[in-house]
């Protein structure tokens, strides 16, 4: 009998796992908006010698990452790597987010 209960016990184990990683999982929706946010708002913070324009909410967040000059400069260069260094560093997101947003810029 007690094989089974610790059986029992695993199965119920995994199912309450399941459940709370499904529960506080994020789709990809949600996802975009909080890196939109993210970095609206870190641009926002910059100081007034680092940005030329302040960001507005309506802008998108390519605009808003084009409005700052040093990010701006290493895209017409075509520094990628730079630009996504300056754009983690600036926003205080993730390599994936911030790469994201450097090939929608160039791609515009």
């Amino acid at each position: 009998m007690e094989p089974l209960l610790a059986i029992v016990v695993a199965i119920g184990a995994i199912v309450l796992v399941l459940a709370i990683f499904l529960r506080f999982r994020r789709g990809g929706e949600d996802m975009i908006a909080r890196q939109k946010r993210k970095t609206i708002a870190a641009l926002e913070r910059a100081p007034s010698g680092q940005r030329e324009v302040a960001p507005d909410t309506a802008r998108s967040d390519v605009e808003a990452l084009l409005a700052v000059p040093d990010i701006r400069d290493a895209l017409q260069k075509g520094r990628k790597v730079e630009a996504i260094r300056l754009v983690r560093e600036r926003a205080g997101i993730g390599l994936k987010e911030a790469k994201e947003l450097v090939e929608r810029a160039t791609r515009r």
